[in-house]
């Protein structure tokens, strides 16, 4: 949140968070219920998060299921499990 104040002091159009391991972790709600948080201390700037951006892509495109892949950690099974529609 501290930081989402920060960037929001530069002269940015949007501001884009590249981690995907608390997306595992909190799954499509949780990631849009970060980025509203997250956007509420960012003076309007939009927050861009991967796995929601990756779900977008993907409804764009008609594909699914999309893949992501994230060098480190490894996603348990479970944590996977949470984004699979």
């Amino acid at each position: 949140d501290v930081a989402a104040e920060l960037l929001a002091e530069a002269p940015l159009n949007v501001i884009v968070y590249a981690f995907t391991s608390s997306s595992y972790v909190l799954g499509p709600d949780g990631d849009a219920a970060l980025k509203t948080r997250l956007e509420g201390r960012t003076r309007g700037i939009p927050v861009l998060l991967p796995g929601l951006s990756a779900g977008v892509v993907s409804a764009i495109l008609e594909k699914s299921p999309l893949g992501m892949i994230e060098k480190s950690p490894t996603p348990s099974p479970q944590e996977v499990g949470r984004w699979r529609t």
